[in-house]
């Protein structure tokens, strides 16, 4: 990512390929189009008109997902960022727990700046299309840009902001935000699977560079929509809820004077994580996967200490216990076993939240059917006891 600037307090971001497309954009308008509409312009003027315009049409995108995000924040949420990509963008919020409304109005604000940007541009067109031909049809190109921008994003599914709006209504209506974010996610897969059946349906009449195009997209949208799904989901699962409540502390742990063979036994048949604690003494000193566990030659690992293949403490993701849980979401992607230590406000070791425990949560409530189901409280009579979990099999990693 290419950090471009701050703007209201906003820190905006670019995919580097939106920078290439930038410029391929500059070169089809300046060399593609404009000759043929304004044959007396130089190269350069040209070119400079192309790049007015691709930051016009880039801007335009910027301004859809400010209006996102300026939403956002007088809805409560911290605003972390807008990152700009291919053809779109995303608003990275954080902060407040959403609201069906919160959805329905920032859902609503993208869409409705593009639309306010396309008015203005097709009535700038219309007023200079007798004083500048070549002139009016640049903003006309704009504002049909934007208009095609409001008409994608209010289609009533996921990736879309339409899909936003739908589950805000669904939710506000029927007051299940689990089911309203399946129907959104639903939506957006049936929108795309038509659009991808109007590509092969262009195929098979021969058009085929147009058909290719169209069912790619389709097939690209339908993945989005699941990946928008799934992220929502999760988030749903942890707004309200604390690190701790997440946190498993009655796993078994290491010392570091153990062996690897201790490790193995401890990893063996019915263990309950996929990592395990290492301490010096009542202080964490890293963590042991089975992984790196099971890469120890059997004729070694009796005389190995786990000290010599755990990951040190001082390098995995740490998180204070009574943090929010949303917390957990970059922390457990930046650690290569997918678990995070929990600490208490001393720094000490609490226990471990790892991928296994979120997705379980996250199974749980989407057959229960509706997050506001679970409570905290709950949630920690759920977690089975160290007894337990030594005779049940291990869970399976997302």
């Amino acid at each position: 990512m290419i950090v471009l600037g701050h703007l209201a307090g906003i820190e905006i971001r670019a995919h580097f390929w939106t920078l290439i497309v930038f410029g391929a954009l500059t070169g089809i308008l300046a060399y593609g189009y404009l000759p043929a509409v304004t044959p007396a312009a130089g190269p350069l003027e040209r070119l400079a008109v192309g790049i007015i315009v691709a930051i016009l049409l880039a801007g335009s995108v910027l301004a859809h997902e400010l209006g996102h995000a300026l939403v956002a924040r007088t809805r409560g949420f911290v605003v972390t960022g807008v990152t700009l990509y291919l053809f779109g963008g995303f608003t990275n919020l954080a902060g407040a727990k959403t609201t069906a409304l919160d959805d329905i109005s920032i859902g609503l604000a993208g869409p409705a700046v593009s639309a306010a940007i396309a008015a203005l541009f097709l009535g700038a067109s219309a007023a200079a299309l007798h004083a500048n031909e070549q002139a009016a049809l640049l903003l006309a190109g704009v504002g049909v840009i934007n208009a095609l921008l409001f008409g994608a994003n209010v289609l009533p599914g996921y990736p879309m902001d339409g899909g936003m709006v739908v589950r805000g209504l669904l939710w506000h209506l029927g007051g299940n935000v689990i089911v309203a974010t399946g129907r959104a996610a639903t939506s957006g897969k049936v929108l795309a699977y038509l659009l991808a059946g109007s590509g092969v349906i262009l195929l098979l009449r021969a058009d085929v560079l147009d058909g290719m195009w169209i069912v790619l997209i389709g097939w690209m949208l339908a993945g989005l929509a699941e990946s928008a799904y799934r992220s929502i989901i999760v988030r749903t699962v942890l707004e309200g809820l604390r690190v701790k409540d997440l946190c498993a502390r009655d796993l078994p742990v290491l010392q570091t004077s153990e062996s690897v063979a201790a490790a193995s036994a401890m990893f063996g048949a019915g263990s309950p994580s996929r990592v395990l604690a290492v301490m010096f003494g009542e202080r964490l000193a890293g963590l042991a996967s089975d992984v790196d566990v099971a890469r120890v030659p059997a004729d070694q690992a009796a005389s190995m200490p786990i000290s010599a293949v755990m990951l040190r403490s001082a390098g995995q993701p740490a998180v204070d216990a009574d943090c929010d849980a949303l917390s957990l979401l970059p922390a457990i992607n930046m650690s290569p076993i997918r678990c995070v230590v929990a600490v208490d406000e001393r720094g000490d070791y609490c226990g471990l939240v790892r991928q296994e425990d979120i997705t379980r949560y996250v199974d749980m409530i989407e057959a229960l059917g509706n997050s506001s189901a679970v409570s905290s409280r709950r949630l920690k009579r759920l977690q089975p006891r160290a007894a337990e979990q030594k005779a049940k099999p291990a869970d399976k990693p997302l």
